[in-house]
């Protein structure tokens, strides 16, 4: 079995490449369920207005 990769040196470079795919693929899975709490920007632009006070 090693000496095929030795034999095949390119395979590597495909092997380094679904590594990199799959860590990305995890990473884009984290960030999409661990999502930031979506805030409304409508609201927070109106009650921010500068020049104005909130009372």
């Amino acid at each position: 079995m090693i000496a095929f990769f030795r034999d095949r040196p390119w395979i590597w470079i495909y092997v380094a490449f679904l590594v990199l795919f799959g860590a990305w693929t995890t990473l884009f899975t984290i960030a999409y369920k661990n999502q930031p709490e979506q805030i409304p920007l409508g609201q927070a632009a109106e009650q921010s207005q500068p020049g104005t006070e909130n009372h």
